[in-house]
């Protein structure tokens, strides 16, 4: 019988915990330590399991914890770049740079290990102490320790268990940001590459598993955001959770993250990996849905600035507002004014309108086809409105985001704001109202094309979103009869936030 099923039935731990046991080094047959989950495991044989003899932590009040999010089962954390999220044992430790790795066992050997994060965090919550166990309490997965992002932190023991067994199932979706050097033939893509141990230690990708030790698969999904000269700007999602996956699978296709000491070089000067965890989706214990983002760090978005000389993650500007506000009548005075911008065309089922033509204001198509849209996941963002679809197409945003070098307006209604503001937590959202609703219900009365019952339902409707004015980074009034007002400060944002 394979050593790892023997020790899961035998114990009251999972398959996972057994071959984290052997990997760990903990297990003996017959007095040999094996290594090796598939050993296997004979009557008579005389299995072993070593006391894990865990470190002493000690709270530690003086490093910086980011918490964005509690809950009382757990916290939703944004780590920093350079610190370690638990100490390390020596084997740990090889994955380590050489040039540091002195240091850095002196460091994590050390008696009460108090430079970690999960000192941070018994010292904020003494609770998550007894929480898991050993030297790594309330941890069901970990970031690299020169990566940053977010991360989920399990403060009571019924969450622990839960959450470890989602990551397990593969059912948390985790999304990175990195800058990697070069620029892939294949703008999106699947690494499908093992990652095991070779004779030294170090962890690599590799399609060969005769080659390493330890080989396990490891899947990750990636998209091409923006092309630089010498660097890709890519979107990150992991499918397994390997011990520096992303990192040995770049290495392995030839573009190596920037900053990574361990698998490329330092020689751009950032100080640091351009790693970082910016999205995290799971669903709670209730039953809801649970979505996070975190914006890049200052100096990864200032590495970027000095790419594009201004700032890269606020090229993308979403024009909202309340229904009838006048996003399409803003949107053509920018256009009149000769204001050097593009934007991405929304794709509507309603009827074209006297003055309207193809791709101005909407590309127009049949329900059926919008539908077809929806169903082969085509839209970034989509929306039923008074019984006509509104949504923009995926392959439009992403091709702008990888060619343009102006800024890109993205109009839509206020439900679409909040979705692309989650894809995209830096775009900044321009939201427009009326001076009051008495203007906004003249301004729909006056277009002559909407019944009684629809006029009540778009006021219903209005006052419902007014309620939302709070989420918005500006909020634009357009006047009546004073729309040129209304256009110029909103290019005075666009000039403003994009730095141009």
């Amino acid at each position: 019988m394979r050593l790892d099923v023997f020790l899961s039935q035998k114990y009251s731990f999972s398959r996972h915990q057994a071959q984290k046991l052997i990997d760990n080094g903990l297990v003996l047959v017959n007095g040999k330590i094996i290594t090796k989950s598939n050993f296997n495991a004979v009557e008579n044989d005389r299995i072993q399991i070593e006391e894990k003899k865990s470190i002493d932590i000690v709270p530690n009040f003086a490093i910086n914890l980011d918490v964005i999010f509690e809950h009382e089962g757990f916290l939703i954390i944004n780590k920093q770049a350079g610190i370690l999220v638990h100490p390390v044992k020596s084997r740990e430790a090889e994955i380590l740079p050489k040039a540091k790795l002195s240091n850095r066992v002196n460091q994590v050997f050390a008696k009460d290990a108090a430079d970690t994060l999960v000192s941070a965090l018994i010292a904020r919550y003494p609770e998550i102490k007894s929480i898991g166990g050993g030297d790594r309490p309330g941890i069901v997965h970990r970031l690299d320790q020169g990566v940053s992002g977010l991360m989920v932190i399990a403060r009571n023991q019924e969450y622990c268990q839960y959450l470890l067994k989602i990551f397990a199932e593969h059912k948390v979706i985790k999304k990175y940001y990195a800058l990697i050097y070069g620029q892939p033939k294949e703008k999106s893509g699947i690494i499908d590459l093992g990652i095991g141990r070779t004779k030294r230690g170090k962890i690599i990708a590799t399609q060969y598993a005769e080659k390493v030790k330890d080989y396990k698969t490891a899947i990750t999904k990636y998209k091409v955001i923006r092309i630089f000269k010498k660097y890709s700007f890519v979107e990150i999602e992991t499918l397994t959770g390997r011990t520096n996956q992303i990192r040995a699978h770049f290495k392995a296709i030839g573009h190596s993250l920037v900053g990574d000491e361990l698998y490329g070089s330092r020689k751009d000067g950032l100080g640091r990996i351009f790693l970082h965890a910016f999205y995290l989706n799971f669903v709670d214990l209730d039953g809801m849905t649970r979505e996070f983002v975190s914006p890049l760090p200052g100096e990864l978005d200032i590495f970027l600035n000095k790419l594009t000389g201004g700032s890269f993650m606020t090229k993308l500007f979403i024009l909202s507002g309340l229904s009838g506000a006048g996003k399409d009548t803003v949107l053509e005075g920018l256009k009149k004014d000769n204001f050097d911008f593009d934007w991405v065309v929304t794709t509507t089922t309603r009827s074209m309108r006297d003055g309207e033509s193809e791709g101005r204001p909407y590309r127009f198509v049949s329900r059926g086809d919008f539908e077809k849209m929806i169903k082969n996941n085509e839209l970034l963002e989509w929306a039923d409105v008074y019984g006509n679809y509104y949504g923009s197409q995926t392959k439009d945003v992403e091709g702008l985001l990888k060619t343009s070098e102006k800024p890109i307006i993205f109009k839509t209604d206020y439900q679409g704001a909040r979705t692309i503001k989650q894809k995209f937590p830096e775009a900044q959202v321009i939201f427009l109202v009326p001076s009051s609703l008495e203007d906004l219900e003249r301004r729909i009365r006056n277009r002559g094309q909407n019944s009684e019952e629809d006029i009540q339902k778009r006021l219903a409707k209005t006052k419902k979103e007014m309620g939302t004015l709070d989420e918005w980074d500006h909020v634009v009034i357009n006047q009546d009869g004073m729309i040129s007002e209304a256009v110029n400060r909103v290019k005075e944002i666009i000039l403003k936030e994009s730095r141009s």
